[in-house]
């Protein structure tokens, strides 16, 4: 019985300590409005959820927890006769005849007759309260969300020490292995694997570290004053500029000269850079040219420009110009009519040749469509033979030209054909 006693007081505490309260996260130790440290999001984290407790759903969103008009209106007479009583609305669900009368007693003798008529009606609601339905609801509204706050009471609980022990798991696990790695170096060091040297080198090599971490050039910025938000917080900048320039500042030579230096140096450097650039911009733009210029203008393909691999392997001008010079001493051959139609295709797009050509291929094309057209028209092969062979008469010529005027046209009559 002690037992159950005992977990009952712990579930009633957790389930107690989770109730609704008014607290933000500017109600911390650590908030920047009250004082003025630095923020650390991390331990406000922490010690805003250990005030405030688990998150939790929203409460009273059921079915059950309903009410129509005429309940509201019972439930808000129910509050106000509380009211009269000097009851709370969170003891209205677990509330008993016995605390009417003794609240009631109470209060009435405290009261004028008016007074004490109000609270002989308040009473009689509130016992009206008790016998009816909205009451049972009211109830097992109470409990079920109790029992629902000591529920993610206890979860939170269980989560904060799993958490806990996750934490102490981490920390025994680089223990371990910090003793283990001292353990092995131990051990070797006693069985001769590592020598003194060895030793001394990793010791330095992790006081180096250890410097470089833990050695910082000291920050000579005041605390920052988080209430104005930095309007009255000099920079690093405000300082440098206020205790004058750096030469009268440094009394080492050494220094002076070095800087001086490393001033010559940076500017050299922003030299080069600037002249890296401007050859670069100057080469992306000759580029641009010339690739605009090859796109402009009709490539010649040679073969004696290709090798026996067929890479472009264009000859220099100088070896062509030692070729022409050999073949004529004027370094001109007159090309073949074959060469110069050849060049004026890839050249020129066309020469007159080649459109007098064009041109009559057309002229034949139509022609043969013509003789089709009269085909169709006129089947009678003996006029087609008599028409194409007497083309060379004057006769026949204007007969050809009316029977194909006639077919252009659609159509021929009878008299045109005969």
């Amino acid at each position: 019985s002690y037992v159950v006693l005992g977990i009952m007081s712990y579930v009633d505490k957790l389930s107690g300590n989770y109730d609704t309260r008014n607290v933000t996260s500017k109600d911390s130790e650590y908030s920047p409005l009250k004082t003025n440290k630095p923020f650390d999001p991390v331990m406000n984290g922490v010690r805003v959820k250990a005030i405030t407790g688990p998150l939790r759903r929203k409460q009273n969103m059921s079915l059950d927890n309903y009410v129509d008009a005429v309940e509201a209106e019972k439930w808000m007479e129910v509050k106000h006769a509380a009211k009269l009583l000097n009851i709370t609305e969170n003891e209205l669900h677990s509330l008993t005849p016995q605390q009417i009368e003794e609240r009631w007693a109470k209060e009435y003798r405290q009261r004028t007759f008016s007074q004490q008529q109000e609270l002989i009606i308040a009473a009689e609601v509130l016992l009206e309260y008790l016998d009816s339905q909205m009451f049972i609801k009211k109830s097992r509204q109470y409990y079920k969300d109790y029992i629902d706050n000591a529920r993610s009471a206890i979860d939170n609980e269980i989560q904060t020490r799993r958490e806990a022990w996750k934490q102490n798991l981490w920390l025994f696990s680089g223990v371990m292995v910090f003793g283990g790695c001292i353990v092995v170096l131990t051990a070797a060091y006693l069985r001769g694997m590592i020598q003194k040297q060895d030793i001394l080198e990793i010791g330095a090599s992790a006081s180096d570290y250890m410097g470089v971490v833990l050695t910082k050039p000291k920050n000579r910025e005041p605390a920052p004053d988080y209430g104005t938000r930095y309007l009255q917080t000099p920079t690093e900048v405000d300082l440098d500029a206020s205790e004058g320039p750096i030469e009268r500042r440094l009394a080492d030579p050494d220094l002076i000269r070095h800087l001086k230096e490393k001033a010559a140096a940076d500017e050299y450097e922003d030299a080069s850079i600037v002249r890296l650039v401007n050859e670069e911009n100057a080469r992306m733009e000759r580029e641009r040219k010339e690739r605009a210029l090859l796109e402009s203008t009709v490539v010649i393909h040679r073969k004696e420009d290709y090798d026996e691999h067929g890479v472009y392997r264009p000859q220099p001008k100088s070896s062509q110009q030692g070729t022409a010079a050999e073949g004529n001493a004027s370094g001109f051959r007159a090309p073949s009519f074959t060469e110069y139609m050849d060049m004026a295709k890839h050249t020129f797009g066309g020469s007159k040749t080649q459109r007098f050509l064009k041109n009559s291929s057309e002229h034949a094309a139509e022609v043969s469509a013509m003789e089709q057209r009269l085909r169709m028209v006129n089947p009678d092969v003996e006029n087609q033979q008599y028409l194409s062979s007497s083309t060379g008469d004057e006769g026949g010529r204007a007969a050809l030209e009316a029977v194909a005027s006639a077919a252009l046209t659609g159509g021929v009559s009878s008299k045109s054909s005969a």
